[in-house]
């Protein structure tokens, strides 16, 4: 009994010298600068994207709770075509992939003649938000990776 007192007194005072980071350590040595810079654009990248398909879902013709309902159901296949090929691919190469298709598909979207995208504009709304899903997944799961144990 007496033992065990000794280890916890003993953990306690080795916890009291360890070094406490903060927010700051992230832009403390020129390869954490830069690595935390690329994340925070690419995030308000694929967060601007993503919630932006998402809120403008009321333009799509039709009844607004039925399109928000399929452009949520088409998170699931998005997730889970980003698992596959992450893990096929890598994270960085997939993760290039998810982004140069959706922002492809964003663009295509854009400069379609109306007269032809009235007819398929629930299909590449469904298509986009899974494939935008797919960066958002995968941006989640690389993030987590990019910095060291101790600044997650």
């Amino acid at each position: 009994m007496q033992g065990s007192w000794k280890v916890q007194i003993e953990s306690s005072q080795d916890r009291k010298h360890e070094p406490k980071y903060t927010v700051f350590d992230l832009l403390r040595t020129p390869k954490l600068r830069s690595i935390t810079l690329n994340v925070f654009f690419h995030w308000i990248a694929v967060c601007m994207v993503y919630f932006g398909v998402s809120l403008n879902v009321t333009l799509l013709p039709g009844n607004t709770y039925v399109n928000f309902c399929i452009l949520s159901l088409m998170d699931i296949p998005g997730c889970m075509v980003a698992m596959v090929l992450t893990e096929k691919l890598g994270r960085p190469k997939s993760l290039c992939l998810y982004f140069v298709i959706a922002g492809l598909g964003c663009i295509g979207s854009s400069i379609l003649p109306e007269r032809f995208s009235k007819g398929y504009c629930h299909k590449m709304a469904g298509l986009w938000a899974c494939l935008n899903n797919t960066c958002f997944y995968s941006s989640w799961l690389y993030t987590t990776e990019l910095y060291p144990t101790v600044l997650r």
